[in-house]
């Protein structure tokens, strides 16, 4: 069992998985800061409100891009940083990519509840494919892609 494991975890199609699993608990995280927080607001699903529908989906989002970070360094991509600045420049670029998707989101989101009257859940999920499909597309090319080494490395 744990070979089976192992080929699909690690083998050909092991980052794509990995990268499944990695959005599925992104979203669970997303999901469950959104549910929680409209049910802390008193959101009623039948007549949401839409600042306090914005405001939980914000909070939600930047929630999951703090988790989404940190599992799919470590995760999906395992990316290694071997200075602060290649750090913190993956960060920043990480971030920023899920600014890009966030500002997406919070506008379907606005769109689907408020403005076609979905019940907030489903206008949630909705926009929630969008967004993983594209945060992947940027994380893999852009943010954690694999980079050249150096030739000229001083041996240690």
């Amino acid at each position: 069992m744990r070979a089976l494991f192992d080929r699909i975890w690690n083998g050909r199609w092991g980052e794509y998985v990995r990268y499944l699993v990695a959005g599925g608990l992104t979203t669970l995280v997303s999901l469950g800061v959104f549910q929680g927080l409209c049910a802390l607001f008193g959101v009623d699903p039948e007549a949401p409100d839409s600042v306090y529908v914005t405001v939980a989906n914000t909070i939600s989002i930047v929630a999951a891009v703090i988790f989404a970070y940190v599992i799919n360094k470590r995760m999906v991509f395992r990316s290694r940083c071997e200075t602060v600045p290649q750090l913190l420049r993956e960060f920043f670029g990480f971030a920023g990519g899920r600014v890009f998707t966030m500002l997406l989101e919070i506008a379907g989101v606005y769109l689907l509840v408020n403005v076609l009257g979905q019940y907030p859940l489903l206008g949630k999920i909705e926009t929630e494919v969008v967004v993983v499909i594209l945060n992947y597309i940027i994380s893999k090319f852009l943010v954690f892609r694999k980079r050249k080494q150096n030739k000229t490395h001083i041996a240690k």
